[in-house]
C-alpha cells in the first residue's frame, strides 16, 4: 500500500516536523514500512512486529532513544 505520514513534535528542547510518503508491505505479522522524508530526501526503510493494529519503531534524536508507538484507529 501507499502512505503519508506528517510529524510534528517537541522533545528535549527541540522542535521537529517532517513530512514522509513511501510504501508498506504485511507479511503475516511483519509489517516493512519503506519512507522518503519530503525535508530531506532520506529514504528510510523499516520491519517491525504488528500485531492487533499496534507496531513500534524506535529512533535516536539528540543522542536519546525514543520509542514511538502507533495504533490503528
Amino acid at each position: 500500500g501507499t502512505l503519508a505520514s506528517k510529524m510534528k513534535m517537541s522533545a528535549m528542547g527541540m522542535n521537529i516536523e517532517d513530512n514522509a510518503t513511501g510504501t508498506w508491505k504485511l507479511d503475516g505479522y511483519k509489517l516493512t514500512v519503506t519512507t522518503k522524508s519530503d525535508k530531506t530526501g532520506k529514504e528510510d526503510t523499516r520491519t517491525v512486529d504488528y500485531k492487533d493494529g499496534v507496531f513500534s519503531i524506535e529512533e535516536m534524536q539528540g543522542g536519546q532513544k525514543m520509542t514511538m508507538t502507533f495504533k490503528r484507529k
